[in-house]
């Protein structure tokens, strides 16, 4: 590791950087590292806190000794809505849930669903269409959920697309602000909040377990994720998923396979209203015979959307042991935070790093797996990595062949458990 200092980052005597980092998160990573260059630490209430900010730093926490460090504490108040998936399961319990979900989640298996996400983004860009104005993030959640729906249980939610979404958004927002706050009500009192996220949990619930319910009861067998989770067996064990580990599995792939890749992809759009002479570029190469999703501009295009609005824009950890990072000694218990925002737009690892500038991803240009991570890394890298991206080159491919869309107005973050857009984003549809 390289030579780095540690500093401590004095905040008020009682709730720490607490007010810095409710008041603007991503602006507080940024000016942090700025001005104390390598490890920071701080406290946020009474919570100690450890802020890393180097790719070397990065990997051993992730990768070289990341049996050490669990997720953080922020990932308990997601265990209400997604209990023990993958997302926030963790020691030989989540290896052996990942054993069990990995082979539905093969490169190969993936490419069996390119027909159905063809088919279904087909079908919702003709009717973007039949509009000259739209919320293009509205769009993009309603589709990715049409999407997800499909590829987990060969249909869509069964007309429950709106109860799902507005719970999905409900549940984010109520677990983000327990997150952000330095103390919560425990979810039995009868707070208004609290109620808002056991309606949202409740709802979720009674259409994911019912989709379960009615596959278990049926025996028929189908073609999609749920299916291949349902009847996967462990290796060493034998073992298969019982209801509650089917219904965690499914609701983090909810949350995993349509939020964050919506965000990704109206960010995405967004950036290419600002830079039409790249769209125009895109559009032509998609004009060739020899064109495909793969194409190296059109993931690098998406790469570098990612590197600047990356969707998970922050990873939280948690000493289990005593450790050393660099000259920072680590004691068990110890909260660990890497923000993937700050990393990705550091002018320490990148040359321009605010220009969006695709072509930092073509040809023999590579970068540290740390220094370029939306997709986490070690033994955790997001499982549905395949997915998404197969998801997102063809709902971007669909959009460049049929229409141009521009967005006039700043979009702002708003960093959340994942990087949203702030506010309605209105956008300008031209058919081609």
């Amino acid at each position: 590791m390289a030579d780095y200092k540690h500093h401590y980052v004095k905040g008020h005597f009682i709730f720490g950087q607490g007010f810095e980092f409710k008041k603007d998160p991503i602006g507080f990573f940024e000016n942090m590292a700025k001005e104390n260059k390598g490890i920071q630490s701080f406290r946020f209430g009474y919570l100690p806190m450890i802020n890393i900010t180097a790719p070397d730093l990065v990997k051993h926490v992730l990768q070289t000794n990341n049996k050490n460090y669990h997720k953080g504490i922020e990932y308990r108040q997601l265990m209400p809505l997604l209990g023990l998936g993958l997302l926030t399961n963790e020691g030989e319990s989540w290896l052996s849930q990942r054993r069990l979900a990995q082979p539905a989640f093969h490169k190969k298996k993936i490419a069996g669903f390119q027909k159905v996400m063809e088919d279904t983004i087909d079908e919702w860009i003709s009717k973007l269409m039949d509009q000259q104005r739209t919320d293009i993030h509205d769009f993009m959640m309603r589709l990715t959920m049409d999407i997800v729906s499909k590829t987990l249980f060969s249909t869509n939610v069964k007309g429950k697309e709106d109860i799902v979404e507005d719970a999905l958004a409900d549940a984010m927002e109520m677990s983000y602000g327990r997150i952000k706050r330095l103390a919560n009500w425990p979810l039995w009192v009868p707070s208004p909040d609290n109620k808002k996220f056991r309606k949202a949990i409740y709802d979720l619930n009674s259409v994911v377990n019912g989709i379960i319910d009615e596959r278990r009861a049926s025996g028929a067998r189908n073609d999609d994720l749920l299916d291949m989770l349902m009847y996967a067996e462990d290796e060493e064990t034998g073992a298969m998923m019982n209801n509650t580990q089917l219904r965690d599995e499914v609701m983090t792939l909810f949350l995993a396979g349509h939020e964050t890749t919506a965000n990704a992809l109206t960010w995405w759009v967004y950036l290419m209203s600002k830079h039409p002479e790249i769209r125009t570029k895109l559009q032509e190469e998609l004009k060739n015979d020899a064109w495909s999703y793969a194409n190296p501009y059109l993931k690098a295009c998406l790469e570098e959307t990612m590197r600047l609005y990356p969707p998970v824009w922050i990873v939280g950890r948690r000493a289990i042991g005593d450790d050393q990072i660099g000259p920072t000694k680590v004691k068990r218990g110890d909260n660990i935070l890497i923000c993937t925002k700050q990393i990705h737009i550091s002018d320490e690892y990148w040359d321009e790093p605010l220009l969006f500038n695709p072509d930092r991803f073509l040809g023999d240009k590579s970068y540290d797996k740390f220094q370029y991570f939306p997709f986490g890394g070690g033994p955790r890298f997001c499982i549905g990595n395949n997915f998404a991206m197969l998801e997102m080159q063809i709902t971007a491919v669909k959009i460049l062949q049929n229409t141009s869309i521009d967005i006039e107005e700043y979009i702002d973050v708003d960093p959340l458990i994942t990087l949203r857009p702030k506010g309605r984003v209105m956008a300008k549809l031209t058919r081609l």
